[in-house]
């Protein structure tokens, strides 16, 4: 019975290392941005199509803000972020780069906690992730804002 347990144990380890390694392998490779969001608000950098929340139209339209100012402004914010890339590489290195100037390069971990996966460097901390349907999203939290980035892999 005690070598049950103990193969049962050994068989939970190899299990989870595994389902590590494929979250990893799933995020290896050169990922380029596509579109920011903040707030629910959404701009999509190749378009330049602006996706606002109802909430965020109705504040606007309270507080006298022109909306098609509004979305010249979050378009110009969008754009700033247009030529990002992010390279996640299979030895544990990641390089974060806007137009070839070096942004981040550092090595990185892949963790789990209370069912949110993270993205952990070793300079720049946790940033919660997703990965679905080949679309990574990363939260990052930008002076009190949640900013989502989303990128699609090369």
């Amino acid at each position: 019975m005690k070598n049950l347990y103990f193969y049962c144990i050994a068989l939970l380890i190899a299990t989870a290392a595994n389902a590590q390694t494929a979250a990893e392998k799933a995020l290896v490779g050169k990922w380029n941005i596509t579109s920011v969001g903040i707030e629910g608000n959404t701009v999509e950098l190749d378009t330049g199509k602006i996706v606002f929340t109802d909430e965020a139209l109705k504040e606007a339209k309270e507080a006298g803000v022109d909306i098609e100012d509004a979305k010249r402004d979050f378009k110009a914010l969008g754009q700033s972020y247009k030529n990002i890339n992010l390279s996640l590489n299979a030895n544990g290195t990641l390089q974060m780069k806007l137009q070839n100037h070096m942004l981040n390069d550092e090595t990185y971990t892949i963790t789990e906690k209370e069912g949110r996966h993270y993205i952990v460097g070793q300079k720049s901390g946790e940033t919660e992730y997703t990965l679905v349907d080949g679309v990574l999203l990363m939260m990052v939290n930008k002076g009190g804002d949640m900013m989502h980035l989303y990128f699609k892999k090369e």
